[in-house]
């Protein structure tokens, strides 16, 4: 299984890595940008046969880990830089921090460890390739064993007395004397001469010894270089194959205390480099860590493998493609200080990289960009599922919504980040308009605005029926109206008028009685000031407040555009019913097309 995620894309929460879907391996981070890798079993960094980079907060490389031949390599790679094994010298309640071994990247490079080296087993050879400089060494009783250089180099255990005999002093209680300086490792520079360095410098006091150094405060070994080596200043190898550790670091805690730091600590000091921690392996405060990568001044959770800064896996076939990054992880820090610190995880694969998932082979899903579209692409059996806890959203790259499904609630589509449709639970709510290409059935529908029918009918089935509204407030109206006339704003909304022509247009003027032209033409109601802007009621309920007039009984045109239940009976008017009154508010217009003219 791949993961692709690219382009600034986020992981919110806990990643969840497993292969056969039991002993997960979890990608956490916490929010305060700890990234956490936790996993049931062992933690493997697999470069594929290339070095794994450390690098700083700045991105900068300061180290590397190798394999050459199966020899593990730590390698600081900045020029005249150490490499360190700090740790706690604790007595159970409170300790001070020390650096046991430096490795010198300087002058040849050399190790000097802060109090001594015990070799445990008494039959072991040790075997030191350049000059060995031992300063004081205590006698323990008058007889007891003492070590001999041989003229070959060859440092061996002998008892006192044998040890004077060799050396001509006798059986009595003689010892070796000398001239040289002090806390210098005397050696045989020749057969016969006994020589010194004062870059081999040995603390009697402390037990602490210096390779390339004249001095140390604090750590039993440190090997100290002022010179560049391309090997490293110190450089442990296993010649032969085995299944055995080729370099074991073990901290015995002063007094058992649990909560002293202990185990392997590699840092990057100097200029500009801020004493991070660079490598941790180790237990602090109580807490076991599988490692911790650049983890000076954080915090963690227990058994946690910590990696602060990039963690970029490589990838060179030497053929068909160039170096390239197949997988990254970016976990970048902003801020002025560590209490402003932000933390998130970026992963990245380039074009053409998949996140599969399932058996079916390339994957029942598979998540992938192509170098032009991105593809969420569900190949294999079953339905495509996409759920949230609360709201699922989508949206534009710049945020706009398009579409929000709501839990047990409505779905929104959205135009422009503008919502147009929405489901409601008696059916949806269109926002503006709509068209259809083809029929339509409907069960039911509400429209807030008009509906343009382009060159359709709207047909009605055997219960189909067109309701008008009878429960209107002012100026409403529930009919069939029309906008056409020309363009007048002088209109009264509830006047009656009648239509005329003047310069091959029909307008409108206020129908009357007592004129035959009014009374025996067409006739509108008008809803507003404007003909073609609001309309004119041809037939329907128009709303008109305690209008007065009888329900129930005929409406016939009065004068000035005015409606009345009173039969005309002036000689010579025209008596033409309007419509009815449907209860005090409500009135249906709709014009007879006969009228009798009153003689």
């Amino acid at each position: 299984m791949a993961i692709n995620l690219i382009n600034n894309s986020q992981v919110l929460g806990t990643l969840s890595i497993t292969g056969d879907g039991n002993n997960a391996t979890t990608l956490t981070e916490s929010g305060s940008g700890d990234f956490t890798i936790a996993t049931v079993d062992d933690l493997r960094l697999d470069s594929g046969g290339n070095d794994i980079v450390l690098r700083g907060a700045s991105s900068s490389e300061f180290g590397r880990l190798s394999n050459s031949s199966q020899t593990f390599i730590i390698k600081n790679i900045t020029e005249n830089k150490d490499i360190r094994f700090d740790g706690n010298d604790g007595n159970g309640t409170s300790g001070t921090n020390i650096t046991a071994l430096t490795l010198d990247m300087s002058d040849g490079g050399w190790a000097q460890f802060n109090t001594g080296i015990s070799v445990g087993n008494s039959s072991a050879t040790s075997t030191f390739a350049g000059k060995v400089s031992i300063g004081t060494i205590d006698e323990v009783g008058s007889d007891t064993d003492k070590f001999l250089m041989s003229e070959s180099g060859v440092v061996t255990y002998v008892s006192g007395a044998n040890l004077r005999s060799y050396i001509g002093a006798g059986t009595g209680s003689g010892t070796v004397t000398g001239t040289g300086s002090a806390t210098r490792v005397a050696f045989w520079s020749d057969t016969s001469v006994l020589s010194s360095n004062a870059d081999l410098y040995w603390d009697n006091t402390d037990d602490r010894l210096g390779i390339g150094i004249s001095s140390i405060t604090s750590s039993k070994l440190d090997v100290y270089s002022t010179t560049a080596n391309a090997n490293g200043v110190l450089r442990v190898r296993q010649a032969v194959a085995s299944n055995d550790p080729t370099v074991l670091i073990e901290h015995t805690v002063a007094g058992g205390n649990a909560n002293e730091d202990t185990g392997l600590v590699i840092k990057s000091v100097g200029s500009g480099a801020g004493n991070q921690n660079v490598l941790n392996a180790y237990k602090e405060n109580g807490t076991d860590y599988a490692f911790k990568v650049n983890g000076g001044g954080d915090t963690y959770s227990a058994n946690d493998a910590y990696i602060e800064g990039s963690v970029v896996f490589s990838s060179n076939d030497g053929a068909t493609c160039s170096k390239v990054n197949w997988l990254e992880f970016v976990c970048p820090d902003t801020g002025t200080s560590v209490n402003s610190k932000i933390g998130y995880l970026e992963t990245n694969f380039p074009d053409n990289s998949k996140v599969t998932f399932g058996d079916l082979a390339g994957g029942d899903l598979q998540i992938y960009h192509n170098g032009s579209n991105s593809y969420i692409q569900d190949t294999g059996a079953g339905v495509l599922y996409i759920q949230g806890s609360g709201n699922v959203q989508i949206e534009g790259i710049n945020g706009e919504n398009m579409i929000i499904c709501n839990e047990n609630g409505s779905v929104q589509l959205h135009y422009d980040n503008v919502q147009k449709f929405q489901t409601t639970s008696t059916g949806v709510t269109i926002t503006g308009g709509f068209s259809t290409s083809a029929s339509s059935s409907c069960a039911g529908l509400n429209m807030t605005a008009d509906i343009s029918m382009a060159g359709n009918d709207i047909a009605l089935d055997s219960n189909g029926n067109i309701e008008l509204d009878t429960s209107l407030t002012t100026s409403q109206t529930s009919g069939t109206i029309i906008k056409h006339g020309g363009h007048m704003s002088a209109l009264t909304a509830g006047k009656v008028y009648y239509g005329y022509a003047s310069m091959t247009a029909m307008y409108w003027a206020q129908a009357s009685q007592s004129s035959a032209t009014s009374a025996k033409s067409f006739l509108a109601m008008s809803i507003g000031t404007d003909a073609d802007v609001d309309g004119m009621l041809l037939s329907g309920v128009f709303y008109s407040s305690s209008h007065g007039f009888t329900i129930g009984t005929a409406l016939y045109l009065s004068t000035s555009g005015n409606l009345t239940n009173t039969v005309p009976s002036t000689s010579n008017y025209y008596a033409r019913v309007c419509g009815y009154a449907l209860d005090a508010n409500h009135i249906y217009f709709n014009p007879d097309n006969t009228w009798v003219k009153i003689d």
